[in-house]
């Protein structure tokens, strides 16, 4: 298994980095995001931390000189696919390990991948305007959530 933190600590810095926009924006991969992600749905409910993301990432994009519209920036189906896949992957965690131990577990899985969404989605259906601006369901399968 491939470590994308080596401490929680680490973990946690990213997450407070993100939080107070000093991350650098080369640092907020899709690793980061689903990091994000979990530590978001380890303290509020998945409608609740979808909202808090939503902005966050809204705002950390705008902060780092990028845009938010309909061809550049925040992706409403993106981040809602993964917010309801992180979702999953938590209720299926036994136990309440640290947030690393969680992040690189789920980095780690299929669910985890960046193209895993291509399973449900058609890059062009996915890409296109009304996917970014709000959550479609997949074209090619939907997600059980």
């Amino acid at each position: 298994m491939k470590h994308y933190f080596n401490k929680n600590q680490e973990a946690q810095e990213l997450v407070r980095g993100f939080l107070d926009l000093s991350l650098e924006e080369k640092k907020f991969t899709h690793e980061a995001h689903l990091t994000v992600a979990i530590w978001y749905l380890s303290w509020y409910p998945l409608d609740k931390a979808t909202d808090l993301i939503r902005d966050n990432i809204r705002q950390f994009n705008v902060a780092k000189g990028g845009e938010n519209t309909d061809s550049r920036g925040y992706h409403e189906t993106i981040t809602v696919f993964y917010m309801k896949i992180v979702k999953q992957f938590l209720t299926n965690q036994q136990n309440a390990p640290e947030l690393a131990h969680l992040a690189n577990t789920l980095i780690n899985s299929e669910m985890g991948q960046q193209d895993y969404l291509l399973q449900f989605y058609s890059k062009d259906y996915l890409f296109s305007v009304e996917a970014r601006r709000n959550f479609v369901e997949g074209d090619l399968q939907r997600l059980l959530a």
